[in-house]
């Protein structure tokens, strides 16, 4: 997909979570309204930011920085596969966008081609820094991160939806 595709994709994504979002404000507590707002301003953030072709640049070790920090606030442990596999996977994410449409057919590939190991490997220590980090991490930093995107059903996001919030929420924050 084109990059002009890929932004308007994005784009009718993020007016549809919008629409989502300002209707749940009706629907809930003032506590959930504070973060549903948050997560409001942040969509249109990145809407603008696309809008607008703005980007700052930071060399490779600051992005790593930003990474592992919220890695670190996130509580996903630095002595497994999976946090080596994912701060990858935000990088390159980062690097190229359209490498999060692929996730199986180039991300994990690449990964595992960078660390010697198998595609399915590399999707199963993720998935399981994932769930440490639902499980051991700080629930308040995952919530202002993720918000309503985590599943229902299993409490935690997919991979896919992990490295994609967290290529967005780094563009968002740390990069405009």
């Amino acid at each position: 997909m084109a990059k002009k595709q890929w932004k308007m994709e994005i784009k009718r994504n993020l007016e549809k979570q919008i629409t989502l979002l300002k209707f749940l404000l009706t629907k809930c507590s003032d506590e959930e309204k504070e973060v549903i707002q948050m997560l409001i301003e942040s969509s249109s953030d990145i809407m603008r930011m696309m809008e607008e072709d703005e980007v700052i640049e930071v060399s490779p070790k600051e992005l790593e920085v930003i990474i592992l920090d919220y890695f670190c606030e996130l509580g996903i442990p630095k002595n497994i596969k999976g946090y080596q596999y994912l701060k990858e996977a935000v990088k390159l994410g980062l690097n190229d966008h359209s490498i999060l449409e692929q996730i199986t057919k180039r991300l994990y590939p690449d990964i595992a081609r960078e660390f010697e190991t198998t595609s399915s490997r590399v999707e199963r220590a993720i998935r399981h820094a994932i769930e440490l980090a639902w499980q051991r991490g700080n629930m308040e930093i995952c919530q202002k991160i993720f918000g309503y995107t985590v599943s229902s059903v299993s409490g935690k996001p997919k991979n896919s939806e992990f490295i994609a919030t967290m290529v967005e929420y780094i563009l968002v924050n740390d990069l405009s």
